[in-house]
């Protein structure tokens, strides 16, 4: 019997598609690295732009709100809480020489001090940061929003909030079932990884089983490995 229909069979059926399947992964893997460096020159170019705006108009609160908005973004926490509190002391200057002083509204400088201060505490004195989510104001894990204690779903976005356990947790409908949808995900993508790898076992050429078991294992442990670093 000639085995190149067969070894065909196995080419475009197992080993083609597991070979593209790793070329995305090597992509991605590459160019991770050069999007994160132009997303932070992105970021580093909208903040030298709204720093040189500041400096054109230094006593204008929403030009240091929008400059702290920038920094924040950027990751530069602390120097977005100067930026917003310079804001918060401008505009509480303007309202006070304004006929109809009152309060300080429209800017949500508060909202943003109290955000970017409780970022600042959660990421660099955690030790001192004990209260639980019943008492304390939690920061969305997606939109990066501040959300009132024991809050099941960010009122911005939507997104499940963190919990103290995991028993709370896993009563969290909607935490629940993100979590059991992604375990459904990686469970078939695992079987068919599986699947691949008992077809390759059967090949019978030596190269091309071991060109197909190479690359069935290298996305398998991809997949578990970063199921691992992202537990969501």
């Amino acid at each position: 019997m000639d085995p190149t229909p067969i070894l065909w069979f196995f080419v475009i059926g197992i080993t083609a598609p597991l070979l593209f399947w790793t070329g995305l992964i090597v992509k991605s893997l590459l160019d991770g690295p050069a999007e994160r460096r132009r997303d932070e020159q992105r970021l580093a170019e909208i903040v030298d732009f709204r720093r040189r705006y500041v400096g054109l108009t230094v006593d204008d609160p929403v030009a240091h709100e929008s400059l702290g908005d920038a920094l924040r973004g950027a990751g530069h926490a602390r120097a977005a809480l100067e930026a917003f509190l310079e804001a918060e002391r401008l505009a509480i200057l303007a309202h006070r020489g304004a006929p109809d002083a009152g309060p300080l509204d429209g800017f949500g400088l508060q909202s943003k001090i109290r955000l970017t201060r409780l970022e600042i505490a959660q990421s660099e004195r955690p030790g001192d940061f004990g209260l639980t989510m019943a008492t304390r104001d939690v920061v969305c894990p997606r939109c990066k929003n501040l959300a009132p204690p024991k809050i099941l779903d960010c009122p911005t976005c939507g997104h499940p909030m963190p919990t103290d356990t995991m028993a709370e947790a896993w009563n969290h409908t909607s935490f629940r079932m993100g979590m059991l949808t992604n375990a459904q995900n990686l469970f078939w993508k695992v079987m068919l990884l599986g699947v691949a790898i008992g077809c390759a076992l059967a090949i019978p050429d030596p190269l091309l089983k071991a060109t197909t078991l190479t690359a069935a294992v290298f996305v398998l442990a991809f997949l578990l490995l970063k199921r691992i670093g992202d537990p969501r």
